[in-house]
């Protein structure tokens, strides 16, 4: 497949990403959903297993560069925060009942660092486009099914709990990842799960 040639290409090398996506056939090739719909299931997934792969390895500059410019390019209108809080979290896994708990889960999360995906377009400064949000909300629901509306209610309730039991101190980096898990993640992503 062209993109998934493009893609082991692209992952081995210092490129100018912006300069390669101004060919209109790439333009013109990105996820997005349009009426409701995602626009290839097949370019996702192709993205999605290049993704899995660099950060299943070290991390290096350039594997980071290569997530970062990739998302941008593939998948323009999205917040790439808000998409790679979820990814990092899984929500396939979390939901899993024989799986850790919830709360274990949620805990390990917040201890981790991060250092691809922390773009805040969309939530911070000039260029926010409403239909960014929206759009990342959507693509996550269709990538994690598991996160229905009572999932994620369980989500935030498990947060809540854990915000009361102060399992982090306060004003420390990991209870503001715990705070940013809830009000930035996912109760952004509950207001379109009835679409």
């Amino acid at each position: 497949d062209f993109f998934d040639d493009l893609l082991n290409f692209l992952k081995d090398g210092d490129y100018n990403y912006k300069e390669i996506w101004k060919n209109e056939f790439l333009k013109s090739n990105v996820i997005s959903f349009k009426d409701g719909k995602l626009s290839s299931e097949v370019l996702l997934e192709i993205y999605r297993e290049h993704i899995s792969c660099a950060l299943s390895d070290n991390l290096s500059e350039q594997k980071i560069s290569f997530v970062n410019n990739i998302t941008e390019c593939l998948l323009p209108n999205i917040i790439p925060l808000l998409w790679f809080d979820v990814y990092t979290f899984n929500p396939s896994d979390a939901l899993e009942e024989n799986f850790k708990s919830l709360y274990d889960i949620i805990k390990q999360w917040c201890e981790k660092d991060r250092e691809f995906g922390n773009s805040g377009k969309g939530y911070l400064g000039e260029g926010k486009k409403p239909q960014w949000e929206k759009e990342t909300a959507l693509l996550i629901l269709d990538v994690y099914p598991k996160l229905t509306k009572k999932n994620i209610k369980r989500i935030i309730r498990t947060i809540k709990q854990m915000i009361n039991d102060k399992v982090f101190k306060d004003n420390s980096r990991e209870q503001k990842k715990l705070l940013w898990l809830k009000d930035r993640d996912f109760e952004i992503i509950q207001k379109y799960t009835g679409e």
